[in-house]
């Protein structure tokens, strides 16, 4: 073999053929040995990247990444070679797993380069009996199939629901769902009376690698191939998920049309619907948009593209700021740190929180802050997440009016907390 400069050979493994697939398609398996690995490989001139191995029955496996299709497929065990290429995948999981670390709806919220809209549906856990059965019929009766779709789906939701589970895999394999299935962790802990800072994956003593691989191995012992694609329960994530994600190589999903909370479907809308009838005000939403328009529908894992804005704010902000450039290595971190203690105890005052953060927010998002005249405080909640706050401001008008600027201005995604 000719050496090529952009290519690494690392040495020879055992790995799988392509052919293993039809070996997982028989019966319910049982999994073992689940680890979560990470290598680039060349086989049948495709790069692959290994990001789980396991055993099924005393045989080895792997979990691979088409390193530009983003599908994923089993592999067994077979020569070949390791390679280190910079691929779609790459850039994708550094793009959507990066800096700054919203508490809410962070990673991948629409798809604007296209003028498809892209349906999700999360079955997070639920006590009801059923599922949402006539909404999937009806996409599938209302729109050319296989109809494809994001199912988000939680452990916890399949084990109460087994047939419910099965009729959506067996819509699956009649070929009338296109069915990506998602990651939306095995347990999706929640607690009603806490603070979103600490709540979901934010909960103290949650194993983040565990929710995940758990839900994985669930699926894979049911012969379905998980996706990369993940969704925050919740949609609520800081710095350490993100990062823990990104680990596991997963691609956060978010939305940027939750239809419950009558966000409108526009030209690449990720669009959000709860298909355990935990939400009907979503599903009757969904009913007066999706069946009475003829939407062109597509699939992420397809039409996932580079960002065309980065996510990075120290491009943002120099993208944003071309007429006011500024040295960041200026900010001192005795200035920084005078207004991040700022100690503001009344609980009569308001105000607006844009991040939650395992360690202090980057200087030039605060930067970015003060730059548009607002003051900051960072506040530490107990399992030592930072918050960082826009404010005080002393009553609803003036932060709600200030709420329309810094959703505009600094972070869409901010909100008022006291």
């Amino acid at each position: 073999m000719k050496k090529s400069s952009n290519i690494i050979l690392l040495f020879l493994f055992l790995v799988t053929s392509i052919v293993y697939t039809k070996e997982l398609k028989k019966d319910k398996k049982v999994v073992l040995n689940y680890t979560v690995i990470n290598q680039s490989i060349i086989l049948n001139t495709k790069f692959y990247r290994l990001i789980r191995s396991f055993n099924i029955e005393g045989k080895k496996y792997f979990l691979a990444v088409d390193e530009e299709t983003l599908k994923t497929i089993f592999l067994r065990a077979q020569k070949f070679q390791f390679y280190n290429p910079q691929t779609r995948y790459n850039t994708l999981l550094n793009d959507y797993n990066q800096f700054p670390y919203i508490l809410q709806n962070d990673g991948v919220t629409s798809i604007d380069s296209t003028d498809k809209v892209y349906i999700t549906t999360d079955l997070c856990p639920s006590s009801k009996k059923g599922y949402e059965e006539q909404f999937y019929k009806n996409l599938i009766k209302h729109y050319k199939k296989p109809v494809p779709i994001t199912l988000f789906i939680s452990g916890r939701w399949i084990k109460r629901h087994k047939q419910e589970f099965l009729e959506l895999i067996k819509f699956q394999k009649e070929g009338k769902l296109d069915i990506t299935w998602g990651n939306h962790t095995n347990n999706h802990r929640y607690k009603p009376k806490n603070d979103l800072s600490e709540n979901f994956l934010l909960l103290p003593n949650t194993n983040i690698i565990n929710e995940v691989i758990q839900l994985e191995k669930l699926l894979i012992s049911n012969n379905i191939t998980p996706s990369i694609l993940f969704r925050f329960p919740g949609l609520i994530s800081d710095e350490n998920a993100i990062l823990t994600i990104k680990k596991l190589g997963l691609i956060p999903i978010g939305s940027n049309t939750w239809l419950a909370k009558n966000q409108k479907i526009q030209k690449g809308s990720i669009i959000l619907v709860h298909g355990n009838k935990n939400e009907p005000q979503g599903i009757q939403k969904a009913y007066q948009e999706l069946f009475t328009s003829n939407y062109k529908l597509g699939s992420i894992l397809e039409d996932l593209t580079i960002l065309s804005t980065p996510k990075n704010y120290a491009e943002y902000l120099r993208q944003q700021e071309k007429d006011n450039i500024y040295d960041i290595s200026k900010e001192t971190s005795k200035n920084i740190q005078k207004i991040s203690t700022t100690k503001i105890h009344s609980k009569d005052k308001y105000y607006i929180q844009i991040g939650s953060f395992k360690e202090e927010p980057n200087l030039i998002f605060t930067k970015l802050i003060t730059d548009r005249g607002f003051n900051y405080i960072i506040r530490e909640s107990s399992n030592g997440i930072k918050k960082l706050l826009i404010g005080p401001f002393n009553d609803k008008n003036s932060v709600k009016e200030s709420l329309i600027v810094i959703k505009n201005k600094i972070m869409k995604e901010a909100y008022i907390t006291k």
